[in-house]
């Protein structure tokens, strides 16, 4: 039976398309003129996507789609591909849960046992399993010690050093870059602010002639 050519009473018209729809008692009611052609719950984001989806690839225009359920164009472009894309389940199947940590205690122990002994990030994730990006992401942010407090210089060295083939293979990253230059040792310009102040102006401290080391001058240009 062909359907009138009226709309809906109280049905929101979705551009020319004859197509409409309303929300009732928690649901979404959608209509061809005055004949129903489809119904889910209200909070089912899903299925409203997947009919939104559904109607733009059947030929209703983005636009109309965009302003009858008050949404960004682009979201319903974006709808549309993930259709085309991945299909409808995207739509109605449950969101997938995040799962547990990628390491628990005692993994963290041992990753902070092997950097101790002086294993490299990669090697260290390595032996226990892990993805070496995870594992440097925990060093990164503290949660595994990539060298012990009192860990000799070669040992912090050898903890987040890795070897001249993973070098090679691999090239160190910005976070690997820091790692780096945090184990390194700090001579006397890095933690002296005036001598620091004094080398950039081209003058910086050496020991006088003769002296034992504890007393210094200036250099100057030229001596």
């Amino acid at each position: 039976m062909t359907p009138m050519k009226i709309m809906a009473p109280q049905a929101t018209p979705i551009g020319h398309s004859g197509l409409s729809y309303e929300v009732r008692n928690g649901m979404y009611q959608y209509w061809y003129y005055t004949q129903p052609c489809g119904f889910h719950d209200e909070d089912d984001i899903g299925a409203r996507n997947l009919k939104i989806a559904s109607l733009g690839e059947d030929g209703v225009y983005d636009e109309d789609l965009a302003a009858a359920f008050k949404i960004d164009v682009r979201h319903v472009r974006r709808l549309r591909r993930t259709l085309r894309t991945r299909g409808w389940k995207v739509f109605t199947d449950p969101p997938k849960r995040r799962g547990p940590s990628a390491m628990d205690e005692e993994l963290k122990a041992s990753a902070e046992r092997l950097l101790a002994e002086g294993a490299s990030i990669r090697q260290a994730a390595k032996d226990i399993g892990v993805n070496h990006e995870t594992l440097r992401r925990y060093v990164r942010k503290g949660l595994v010690e990539a060298a012990p407090p009192g860990a000799s210089g070669e040992c912090a060295e050898g903890a987040v050093e890795e070897s001249s083939a993973e070098k090679a293979a691999s090239p160190l990253d910005r976070f690997s870059r820091e790692a780096l230059d945090r184990a390194a040792r700090m001579g006397r310009g890095a933690r002296n602010k005036f001598d620091r102040v004094m080398a950039s102006k081209g003058k910086p401290r050496r020991s006088c002639p003769g002296s034992s080391g504890r007393a210094w001058a200036f250099a100057t240009p030229g001596s």
